[in-house]
């Protein structure tokens, strides 16, 4: 029926639609990389899912069928909804924030669109047109790519490592390594065909754009720059092979774009994944071709390949041009002391969930494990993780036991599909999607997953399963009897039954439209709005911040730490009048101590609120909720730190200095700690002790640190302070602040004639520091501290 066709067509296109989320960069949005392609993901699930509720109520063929893994992913959804009911954050758990973006909503929605996809496809031709516009939009990304490798586009989080439209390298990465084993798929099945005429009409429109831009873009007496050309070409290129090429040269030049991202993108976990899928891929072609030659030949050049690509770098690893390589040096060295941060992540990990073992402590509350049973050693690392950088001890934290289980039973059971007696897949087949789930397997050790990589697994998920059904389709009669597929619910709806259900499938899905989304769209836009500068003064950044700081749902945390920030910044840039200000600074308390209320065993939430009372010079209020702080991450050197420092500047010395002693005991090996342990032992008089640790260390007793500077000058031992901001000028002959530091540390020791000579020297160095620089020396001349 025309209404059936019109819903399964529908269906398919915002399924395929769903693939060009990658390409989403919401700037308007908090966190723009995550939250543009989640909201974007989310809404089309809801639009689809709601199309085949109503299309499901009419054809029977499009419900679930009985299926080991859809009732196992059933299963794994509801355990790890209820974890999050009883976790340790059921808020967090559900909702998530913006920076990740998944919790149990965003779970149910892969759920969601794992039944669309998998209930929805049932032929070929769908599953074709799905992975090759997968295929397109990744060709679209690696160009982007490419053009940031060039200099023409910024790579957002910085250095060398290509993030194309994701704002991180991982997570391009995987998006890579997804698509380069379905272009194997495609490869396999497609290569000898020609474009369509439909693809014909739409490379003949590619060829005349492309023309007309030229055209456009070279007025009388101009060149076109390179960037340019290369859009012409590209695009002019792809026009005319869709007109006279096979698809293997387009699937060519895919994969030529998924390696080339993949090691740009320098993900180590994702690089010996890719390794790990070729080799069991080629070892399947060699051990289970026998009966094909040219598949055998493939997976024995394969290895070979391989072989000779990881020699070639082991042999050339230490050269310069390897080590002044940032992506190459990264690949090539990789050692085991490499991973020594996330070893300690895991075991920390481990030892949470030896504490709830069956259910685990729910999605997104890993912080809870990272705080309680934090490693002295990882005072390297960022100072709060949220994940445990391997995606099956994330499951075993969120889930327990039990979800783990059924997290890995999902790899278990596709591979079952694959391999089962009577497989409608053949060798080739099993060898690229056991490569696949092999390289998805072994890059998930070392990092956690993404919104993008989970619709990849779980189309994946998908594609096994449905293909797994077409053997049951065309079994025997005789084998029928025992292995058909059945339809969990086979019987038709009356046509009234569907007039009447079908208005309430949409008013449901209207109201999960909003639910889970517009609130959230209106915070991420709000608090974007509220950190930029606005024409009509600070009241507009106010009314934005207050309008985020309403939320009740997704982001909240986020939203009231940026509240604080923003209190911090107003006092410390004098920004605004002094009412501006503690309004600002009352309205963040507020917010702050409403979030801790909810959410009281989170020391991060404690460390924030102290450190901001301390700025604001309520110390007494400081000291309680770092105090608790230090009771929920007994271990964190950052927490004794803060508390060191308040209790001296409170006047506790004998307090501060235990503080700092602990801290440094935790780690001899952390300087910090021992410097900053130093430095309360010279303020306490202790100098023996103190010149002990620092020539133990660093050789000196006076070595290159702000703290032991700062200390030295309390206790007025202002020949020692001198002797560091002298070495330090020295070391930079050519830095104007070490110079203006030098003046400063004269100053502190009365000595103006020195200081003066410091300043005058900083002025030598820089022209542009000359005006400043004779202010601070017409001060000082006048016997004031500028």
């Amino acid at each position: 029926m025309k209404l059936d066709s019109w819903l399964r067509w529908g269906i398919v296109i915002g399924v395929l639609a769903v693939f060009f989320t990658p390409t989403i960069v919401a700037t308007p949005l908090f966190f723009p990389f995550i939250t543009g392609k989640n909201f974007a993901f989310r809404i089309l699930v809801e639009i689809v899912f709601t199309l085949w509720l109503i299309l499901a109520l009419r054809d029977v063929s499009v419900r679930p069928r009985a299926s080991l893994l859809f009732f196992a992913l059933t299963a794994f959804v509801a355990v790890i909804g209820i974890a999050d009911i009883f976790g340790a954050n059921p808020h967090k758990s559900f909702w998530s924030n913006f920076e990740r973006m998944e919790g149990w909503i965003g779970l149910i929605h892969l759920y969601a669109f794992f039944v669309v996809v998998w209930s929805t496809l049932r032929e070929a031709k769908w599953w074709k047109m799905l992975f090759e516009t997968s295929l397109a939009v990744s060709i679209a990304v690696g160009v982007y790519g490419v053009l940031q490798l060039a200099g023409v586009f910024t790579i957002n989080q910085g250095g060398s490592r290509v993030d194309g439209t994701f704002g991180n390298a991982t997570y391009l990465a995987v998006y890579m390594l997804f698509n380069l084993f379905i272009v194997g798929l495609l490869f396999l099945h497609h290569r000898h065909e020609y474009f369509r005429t439909g693809e014909k009409v739409v490379g003949v429109f590619g060829i005349i754009g492309a023309t007309l831009w030229l055209i456009a873009s070279l007025p009388p007496d101009t060149s076109l720059p390179p960037l340019g050309w290369f859009i012409f070409i590209l695009f002019f290129t792809l026009g005319i092979g869709s007109l006279f090429v096979k698809r293997q040269w387009f699937y060519a030049l895919a994969i030529a774009l998924q390696f080339t991202m993949i090691f740009y993108a320098g993900t180590r976990g994702t690089i010996l994944g890719l390794i790990g899928g070729i080799l069991v891929a080629s070892a399947i072609f060699i051990f289970f071709g026998k009966t094909a030659p040219k598949l055998k030949k493939v997976g024995i050049a394969g290895i070979i390949t391989l072989v000779v690509i990881a020699g070639g770098f082991y042999a050339i690893r230490d050269t310069s041009f390897v080590q002044n390589n940032g992506v190459l040096s990264r690949i090539t060295n990789i050692s085991i002391s490499d991973g020594a941060a996330r070893f300690a992540i895991w075991n920390m990990a481990l030892k949470g969930v030896a504490e709830r073992p069956l259910l685990g402590w729910g999605q997104e509350n890993f912080n809870y494990i990272f705080n309680k049973q934090y490693a002295p050693s990882m005072y390297a690392q960022e100072s709060w993780f949220d994940r445990a950088h391997n995606e099956y001890l994330d499951w075993l934290v969120a889930g327990g036991v039990f979800g783990f289980t059924l997290w890995i039973s999902l790899f278990g059971l596709a591979l079952w599909y694959l391999w089962r007696p009577k497989s409608s897949f053949q060798i080739v087949e099993r060898g690229i999607l056991t490569g696949l789930l092999a390289a998805y397997a072994f890059h998930d050790l070392f990092v956690f997953d993404n919104l993008v990589s989970y619709i990849f697994f779980f189309t994946i998920l998908a594609y096994i399963a449905h293909r797994r059904e077409d053997v049951a389709d065309t079994t025997t009669s005789n084998e029928k009897s025992t292995n058909a597929l059945i339809t969990l619910w086979g019987k038709s709806v009356p046509s009234g039954l569907f007039a009447f259900g079908a208005p309430i499938i949409v008013g449901g899905m209207v109201a999960v439209f909003y639910f889970a989304n517009v609130p959230g769209l209106a915070t991420a836009t709000n608090l974007i709005e509220a950190l930029k500068p606005h024409t009509a003064g600070l009241a507009e950044n106010v009314r934005y911040l207050k309008s985020a700081g309403e939320t009740t749902g997704l982001g909240r945390q986020e939203v009231r730490e940026q509240i604080v920030q923003f209190a911090i910044q107003a006092k410390n840039s004098s920004i605004g009048d002094t009412a501006f200000r503690e309004g600002a600074t009352a309205y963040a308390l507020e917010k702050m101590s409403e979030e801790i209320a909810l959410n009281p065993n989170d020391a991060r939430l404690r460390v924030f609120l102290g450190s901001f009372f301390q700025q604001i010079g309520k110390n007494d209020e400081a000291l309680r909720e770092l105090t608790t702080a230090l009771t929920l991450s007994p271990k964190k050197q950052q927490i004794l730190f803060q508390l060191g420092s308040l209790q001296i500047a409170r006047g506790d010395m004998k307090t501060g200095l235990d503080l700092f002693r602990q801290a440094y005991e935790l780690e001899p090996s952390y300087d910090t700690a021992r410097t900053f342990y130093a430095s309360a032992l010279i303020r306490s008089g202790n100098m023996t002790l103190a010149r002990e640790l620092l020539t133990e260390r660093f050789g000196t007793a006076t070595p290159d640190d702000d703290n032991i500077l700062q200390a030295y000058f309390d206790v007025r031992d202002y020949a020692n302070g001198l002797l560091i901001a002298k070495a330090r000028a020295d070391k930079a002959p050519k830095d104007v602040k070490a110079r203006v530091q030098l003046a400063a540390a004269y100053m502190q020791a009365g000595d103006r004639l020195n200081a003066i000579q410091a300043l005058q020297e900083a002025i030598a160095i820089d022209a542009t520091f000359k005006a400043q620089g004779e202010y601070y020396i017409q001060e000082i001349a006048a016997g004031r501290t500028p």
